[in-house]
C-alpha cells in the first residue's frame, strides 16, 4: 500500500526548532522523526511514500534525495506552507492511485500493529479506519473524598479517552468529501455521522512530538535502546 504522510505544516508549537526547518525533519537519535515514521512502515512492507509538504518543502526534497535508500519510492507534493490537510491529500490524489492508501502524520511515533489496523478496514466498510490510542496524560490526579479531602495523589496516568493516532487506512472514495473543509474537523465528523469511520484502538505505545520537551523524551528513548517504534522484521505479527 501507498503511504501519505502530512508533514507541510509550520510546526508552530516548535517555533524555536522550526525557524530554520519544518517539523518532520527535527532529528530524534540523529534521524529526522519522519524517517522514523517510514522506517516503521517500511518493517511492514509499505515502500511507496508520497510526502504531504509545504514549509521549506526543498528540506525534505534535498535530505530524502541525498539519503535514498533502494527500494524506497518516495514523492513530493507540495501545496505551500498554508495548506489545509484536505488541500494537500486533495493535491495528492493522483499521485495515490485508485486503492487503498495509509495516511499517517509525520511526527507521532508508535508500536501499532499495521497489519491489524489494514484488517480492522478490510473487514469493514469504513471509508477511514483510524489507529485509536490513549496517550499518556502530562498531569497527575487527585482522589478527592465528599467532604472534599484529598484521599489518594494518583501519577501521571492514561489520558482517560481515546484519540486519533494517526496511522489511518484510507480509503480513495474520501476524495469527493475533501473539498467540505478541514480533514479532521469537517471532513472525518461527516463521515462519521454516517458511521463510515471506524478505529483500530491501540493500547501500547504511541507518542506525539509536539513540544521541545516531547523531543527530548523522544531522544532518551531512542538512546536507551529498543525504542518501541523500532523497525520489525517485515510481515511480522
Amino acid at each position: 500500500m501507498k503511504v501519505a504522510i502530512l508533514c507541510g505544516g509550520k510546526g508552530t508549537r516548535l517555533a524555536e526548532l522550526t525557524e530554520g526547518m519544518p517539523k518532520g525533519l527535527i532529528p530524534i537519535g540523529g534521524r529526522p522523526i519522519v524517517w522514523h515514521v517510514m522506517k516503521y512502515f517500511e518493517s511492514f512492507g509499505h515502500r511507496d511514500f508520497v510526502l504531504l509538504v509545504g514549509y521549506r518543502a526543498g528540506q525534505f526534497i534535498d535530505y530524502f534525495t541525498s539519503d535514498a535508500t533502494p527500494g524506497r519510492s518516495v514523492t513530493f507534493v507540495d501545496s505551500g506552507p498554508d495548506a489545509s490537510k484536505s488541500r494537500r491529500l486533495k493535491d495528492a490524489e493522483a499521485h495515490l492511485g485508485g486503492d487503498r492508501f495509509f495516511l499517517s502524520y509525520g511526527d507521532d511515533l508508535t508500536d501499532a500493529d499495521l497489519h491489524r489496523v489494514v484488517q480492522k478496514n478490510t473487514a469493514s466498510d469504513a471509508v477511514v479506519t483510524i489507529t485509536a490510542v490513549r496517550p499518556a496524560s502530562p498531569f497527575g490526579s487527585l482522589e478527592i473524598d465528599r467532604a472534599g479531602k484529598v484521599t489518594e495523589f494518583i501519577e501521571k496516568g492514561l489520558f482517560p479517552g481515546w484519540i486519533n493516532g494517526g496511522y489511518m487506512v484510507v480509503r480513495p472514495s474520501v476524495f469527493p468529501h475533501l473539498a467540505r473543509g478541514e480533514f479532521e474537523s469537517s471532513v472525518l465528523p461527516f463521515l462519521a455521522q454516517r458511521r463510515l469511520v471506524d478505529v483500530y484502538r491501540h493500547r501500547g505505545f504511541w507518542m506525539s512530538m509536539n513540544t521541545y520537551k516531547d523531543t527530548q523524551e523522544l531522544d532518551r528513548i531512542w538512546g536507551g535502546g529498543n525504542p518501541p517504534w523500532q523497525c520489525r522484521p517485515e510481515g511480522g505479527l
